[in-house]
């Protein structure tokens, strides 16, 4: 009785190392995943900052690069509205970076407004109100 009240008692003490290992373990690939996920959220602004910025030199040496653009993700994304939606958004943002008018800016978001509000793109509909109020 007494040796399988010690082998009980080691078993249990062996599990309960097992335990902690596996929770180490997890521990640790939850914050490596974070931090890898950190990394990437930086690099895509980063990414999409730089972008921008070309974008917006590309609009002011070249009128048409911006129907360009909108012909190519009208085709690359016609089965994302939502997509779309945003994409005319920033269209619309680079357009009026480039012009002297807002015209061009404005039939953009009047354009893409329904779109991203169709498809619950929220974020891009406050940011949208947020930049066409400036």
């Amino acid at each position: 009785m007494a040796f399988a009240l010690l082998a009980g008692a080691r078993l249990a003490m062996w599990q309960a190392h097992e335990a902690r290992l596996q929770r180490d373990a997890a521990v640790q690939a939850q914050a490596q995943a974070e931090h890898a996920e950190r990394v990437a959220t930086a690099e895509s602004e980063l990414s999409g900052f730089l972008l921008m910025e070309m974008s917006r030199r590309a609009a002011r040496n070249c009128p048409r690069s911006s129907e360009r653009a909108r012909r190519m993700f009208d085709a690359q994304y016609r089965n994302d509205p939502g997509l779309r939606g945003r994409l005319l958004m920033h269209l619309g943002e680079l357009s009026a970076a480039a012009a002297t008018s807002s015209a061009p800016m404005r039939s953009r978001v009047d354009e893409a407004e329904p779109l991203l509000r169709e498809h619950g793109e929220w974020s891009a509909v406050a940011e949208m109100k947020c930049f066409s109020n400036t």
